[in-house]
């Protein structure tokens, strides 16, 4: 019986520290969400005045020279064999299938 009592003595006493350590732990959170309100998201960033823009005679030596004409489009392929002819009708039929 006395190990009883003492097992219970000794459970309350943990049972009442935790309490304490709840409480100190709540207090804790309680102090962190008063500073995160209190402190802005964001943080004032300074504004940076615009940058000048490059005097004329820079702009004009570093342009880009004139473009280079386009040259001739390549012709389009021709089937020239009975196995290419035979190879694009394939080909044109499996895209019909497909389609459908």
């Amino acid at each position: 019986m006395i190990a009883l009592r003492r097992e219970n003595a000794d459970l309350e006493a943990a049972c009442e520290q935790a309490r304490e350590e709840l409480q100190m732990a709540v207090a804790r959170a309680e102090k962190a969400e008063q500073q995160a309100a209190q402190t802005p998201a964001c943080p004032e960033v300074p504004v940076q005045a615009p940058t000048p823009e490059p005097p004329e005679e820079a702009v004009a030596c570093c342009a880009r020279p004139a473009a280079q004409p386009a040259a001739p489009p390549e012709p389009v392929w021709q089937p020239e064999t009975e196995l290419e002819k035979l190879s694009v009708e394939l080909l044109r039929r499996f895209d019909e299938m497909m389609q459908e």
